[in-house]
């Protein structure tokens, strides 16, 4: 179960289902961003909080915006 998701800036969005996930099943995080006002490299980190052994897993965010 996802309980909670966290960016690192207000220009990095991210939904999912709600829906618990069966162990051993599959879900989905949509994440969007929007450069308006970026430039250059850009490193953004999503976090995740859900009822694993884990806790807490992080998805980085690599962009290069060129203008």
């Amino acid at each position: 179960l996802i309980q909670n998701i966290e960016t690192s800036c207000g220009c990095l969005s991210a939904s999912y289902d709600k829906k618990p996930i069966p162990p051993g099943g599959e879900g989905s995080i949509e994440v969007q961003f929007d450069s308006k006002g970026q430039y250059g490299k850009q490193y953004k980190i999503i976090t995740i909080f859900a009822n694993i052994p884990e806790k807490v897993t992080e998805i980085k965010v690599l962009a290069n915006i060129n203008y």
